[in-house]
């Protein structure tokens, strides 16, 4: 079995409630499309002096996509971000592509986590968006997490803020039609019944204090809802945050 930070990397399997949800969901790539909308581009040139081309910017979406999706379907998309971004994050980006192409077990290193933090960041700040969101993850909460943003390319740049050692993830999922539990009834749900309420839509996870991660996604308009998965302590077993109030509403409009 992965250990905690590779499924979340992989997104083979994001916690034990999640990993046999995404296993159910492995083949059906449809409905990953329909959650976060078709990756295209948005124009070459991002906000600021660090911007990065549309390449880069939909490969990463790519990659972010395949990670809630189809993992066989990373491999792609993570060679063209490496070959796309610039010189001073080339380094960084060869490291991703050849995590990916490694395996999930690549995907757990310290080595893949600082490039990713660092491409991310690029992405964050480089690339054009429709919303640019910052959000912490606290202990147990989500702060700045509006309750609407508009339907398109949003940028996420999560931050852990716990103060007791927790890791965080903000897991998006958004409604499927007739989907009609509350915030605080969906997380006590099944994987199987989870998966029949909600279509994964992105990731980002920080498994450490101040640790960032940036999700890069096409959000197609509907209800979406936030949650972190991981049990309290960070072992395999346990409440998940959500549980404690680590759950959020977006509508994209």
């Amino acid at each position: 079995m992965h250990s905690l930070r590779h499924r979340r990397l992989a997104a083979a399997a994001l916690t034990l409630a999640l990993a046999g949800l995404l296993a159910t969901a492995c083949g059906d790539d449809d409905d990953v499309a329909d959650a976060i909308g078709t990756t295209g581009t948005n124009g070459g040139e991002g906000a600021g002096p660090a911007a990065l081309n549309a390449e880069a910017c939909d490969a990463y979406a790519a990659l972010a996509a395949g990670m809630v999706g189809d993992p066989s379907t990373m491999a792609e998309p993570a060679a063209t971000l490496a070959e796309a971004l610039p010189d001073d994050l080339r380094d960084a980006g060869t490291s991703l592509a050849e995590a990916v192409a490694a395996g999930p077990d690549a995907l757990g290193t310290p080595e893949f986590t600082a490039a990713w933090a660092a491409v991310g960041d690029a992405v964050y700040d480089g690339c054009q968006a429709t919303s640019r969101l910052d959000v912490t993850g606290v202990d147990f909460g989500f702060e700045g997490l509006p309750a609407t943003v508009p339907a398109g390319r949003t940028a996420i740049r999560f931050t852990n803020g716990t103060t007791s050692g927790e890791m965080h993830e903000l897991l998006l999922m958004r409604r499927n039609e007739g989907t009609t539990e509350s915030v605080e009834e969906l997380p006590a749900l099944g994987p199987d019944q989870l998966m029949e309420k909600l279509t994964m839509a992105g990731v980002a996870f920080a498994d450490s204090a101040d640790a960032t991660s940036v999700l890069l996604a096409d959000l197609a308009p509907g209800a979406y809802v936030a949650v972190c998965m991981i049990p309290v302590g960070g072992g395999e077993t346990g409440d998940p945050h959500a549980a404690h109030g680590m759950v959020a509403e977006l509508e994209v409009a």
